[in-house]
């Protein structure tokens, strides 16, 4: 019973050491998946106003 309490404790222990850490790993993932399009249609766009300057 008592190395059953001693694993509970250490699951414990494994799970508020990575649950915050995982949250935030997720969190990002998900905010910049979503900022990479945009991100890179706005790249784009610049990209092909810099190249009409130049044909000019």
């Amino acid at each position: 019973m008592k190395s059953l309490t001693i694993l509970f404790s250490l699951l414990c222990l494994s799970v508020s050491l990575y649950f915050p850490l995982l949250l935030i790993g997720v969190i990002l993932v998900v905010v910049f998946g979503k900022l990479r399009g945009t991100l890179f249609a706005r790249y784009e766009q610049l990209e092909l106003q810099r190249m009409q300057s130049m044909d000019i």
